[in-house]
């Protein structure tokens, strides 16, 4: 990706946690990219512990 240029990675870009068992947390900036001011619908979804 063009925007990897030893400073933008360290403050932005995608990070990933844990929420309440079972689940997981996605979160992606698109700060100072080319996708910055396009409209991203969020996304929620609910899993079972078959998933």
């Amino acid at each position: 990706m063009k925007n990897c240029n030893g400073d933008w990675e360290h403050s932005y870009g995608v990070k990933i946690d844990t929420v309440d068992n079972p689940g997981r947390s996605v979160e992606i900036n698109w700060a100072e990219t080319y996708l910055e001011d396009q409209p991203i619908d969020s996304i929620e979804e609910e899993r079972t512990d078959k998933d």
